[in-house]
C-alpha cells in the first residue's frame, strides 16, 4: 500500500472520528481527577493517585490477554469465536478471584507499605478484577473494529464513573468514592459489551484459526508490563518513599500526562490495525502514520502545557499547588518519548518479538534505581522519571531501526 492509499484508507477516517470522540472522553477522565482533587486534602490525593496507580498496573497486566483477544475475534467469527471467547472469560474469572483472595489477605501489610487503610486496599482489588474483565471487554470491540462502538461506549462510562464518584463524595466519602467511580464505568463497560457480543453478527468468513505459544504469551505479558511500569510505577514509588511530597507529585502528572492521554485513542486504532495488517511491510506503514498522529497530539498538548503550565496550574489546581508549575512542560515532553515508545511496543506485541523486552525491563529497573536513591525533593523525583522515559525511549528507537528485518510470525 502506498502512502497516497494510505491517506484515503480507513485508518485515517477511524482516527479521525476516534479522535474527536476522544476529546470528549478526555475532558470527562480529566475531569473526574479534578473532581478527586476538590474533594481530597493533598496527602489524600497522594494516596488516591498512588491506589490509581497500582489499580493502573492490575489492568495494564490484562492487556496481553487484551490484544490476543483482539487478535483472536480479527480472525475468527461465528460459533468458534463464541466458543473460543467463552473459554477466555472462564480462566480469567479463575485468575481473578485467585488474585483478589491473595490481595485481600496481604491487605494489611499492602497499606502499611503505602500507608494507606486497609479496606482501600481490599477495594483497589475488588474494582481491579473488574477492570479486567472491562479490559477483556475492549479487546473484543477492537478486533471487531467497532470503533465508534468503543468510544460510544466509554464516554457513557466515563460520565457513569463521574456521577457515582461526585454522588458519594457529596455524601462524605473520600478514598472509598473516587475508587467506587472506577468500578461503576468498568461494571458498564462489561455489561454492555458482552450483550453486544450476543447479537453480533458480522458477514465474514473465517480468515484463519491460530493458538499463541506459550513463548508468545509470556513475551506478551512481559513486554506489556514493563512498558507500563515506568509510565505508573512513579506514583507508587513516590508514595512509599516520601509520601510529604506525594500530592504534589500526584499534582504534576495530573496536567503533565495529559499528552499521553491524548494519544490514547490513536494508540488503540494503531494496534487495531497492526492486528489486522497481513505482513511485516504493512505493519511498519501503519506504525509510521499512528506514529505521526499520537506523537502529534503528544506534542500539542505538551506545547500548550510547556507555555501555559503556569496559567493551567493556577486555573486547575488548588493554589497549594502552585510549586508544580515550572515543571509541567518539561515533565509533559518527557511523556512524549514514553507515547513513541508505547507505539513502538505495540509492534513488537504483535510480531511477538521478545526483543523488545530489552528496553523495556533496563528502563524499570533504571527507574526504581534511581527512586531508591534520590527522593528527597520534587525536583529529583521529576529528574529520576525523566530520565527514565528518555531510556526508554531511546532504546525502542534502537528496536525500531531493526525492524526492517524482522518478519511477521
Amino acid at each position: 500500500m502506498s502512502f497516497k492509499a494510505l491517506l484515503r484508507h480507513p485508518f485515517l477516517l477511524d482516527n479521525f472520528w476516534f479522535g474527536l470522540s476522544s476529546i470528549f472522553l478526555n475532558v470527562l477522565n480529566y475531569a473526574y481527577v479534578l473532581l478527586a482533587l476538590h474533594y481530597l486534602s493533598k496527602e489524600e490525593f497522594g494516596a488516591f493517585n498512588a491506589l490509581v496507580g497500582m489499580l493502573t498496573l492490575a489492568t495494564i497486566a490484562a492487556n496481553p490477554l487484551q490484544l490476543q483477544v483482539t487478535k483472536t475475534v480479527a480472525l475468527t467469527d461465528g460459533p468458534l469465536l463464541r466458543k473460543h471467547l467463552a473459554g477466555v472469560l472462564a480462566g480469567t474469572l479463575k485468575l481473578v478471584l485467585v488474585a483478589l483472595l491473595a490481595v485481600a489477605l496481604a491487605s494489611t501489610q499492602l497499606g502499611s507499605l503505602l500507608n494507606v487503610p486497609a479496606d482501600a486496599v481490599i477495594l483497589v482489588g475488588v474494582v481491579s478484577a473488574v477492570s479486567v474483565l472491562a479490559t477483556l471487554a475492549v479487546g473484543i470491540s477492537s478486533g471487531l473494529r467497532a470503533l465508534s462502538f468503543q468510544a460510544a461506549l466509554g464516554i457513557a462510562a466515563s460520565i457513569t464513573k463521574f456521577l457515582c464518584a461526585f454522588s458519594l463524595f457529596e455524601v462524605g466519602f473520600k478514598l472509598g468514592a473516587g475508587l467506587a467511580g472506577y468500578f461503576a464505568g468498568f461494571a458498564l463497560t462489561v455489561a454492555v459489551t458482552w450483550y453486544m457480543l450476543r447479537n453480533w453478527e458480522r458477514p465474514r468468513k473465517i480468515l484463519e484459526q491460530r493458538e499463541s505459544s506459550g513463548d508468545s504469551v509470556v513475551v506478551l505479558v512481559f513486554s506489556y508490563l514493563f512498558i507500563a511500569a515506568p509510565f505508573n510505577l512513579d506514583q507508587i514509588l513516590v508514595q512509599i518513599l516520601n509520601s510529604e511530597i506525594s500530592g504534589d507529585y500526584a499534582a504534576l502528572v495530573t496536567l503533565g500526562k495529559l499528552a499521553f492521554f491524548a494519544s490514547i485513542p490513536f494508540q488503540l486504532v494503531l494496534y487495531s490495525y497492526l492486528a489486522n495488517s497481513r505482513n511485516a511491510q504493512q505493519q511498519l506503514r501503519f506504525l509510521w502514520a499512528g506514529l505521526a498522529l499520537t506523537l502529534g497530539s503528544a506534542l500539542v498538548l505538551t506545547v500548550i502545557l510547556w507555555f501555559g503550565g503556569r496559567a493551567l496550574v493556577g486555573l486547575l489546581l488548588a493554589p497549594g499547588y502552585a510549586n508544580v508549575a515550572d515543571w509541567v512542560g518539561v515533565y509533559s515532553l518527557g511523556v512524549c518519548g514514553y507515547v513513541f515508545a508505547n507505539a513502538v511496543v505495540s509492534l513488537a506485541i504483535v510480531r511477538g518479538d521478545a526483543r523488545i523486552l530489552v528496553p523495556t525491563v533496563a528502563a524499570t529497573i533504571t527507574q526504581i534505581a534511581l527512586f531508591h536513591f534520590r527522593h528527597e525533593t520534587l525536583e529529583q523525583i521529576v529528574i529520576n522519571q525523566l530520565l527514565s522515559f528518555a531510556l526508554l525511549s531511546l532504546a525502542t528507537l534502537l528496536y525500531l531501526l531493526t525492524c526492517s528485518s524482522i518478519k511477521r510470525d
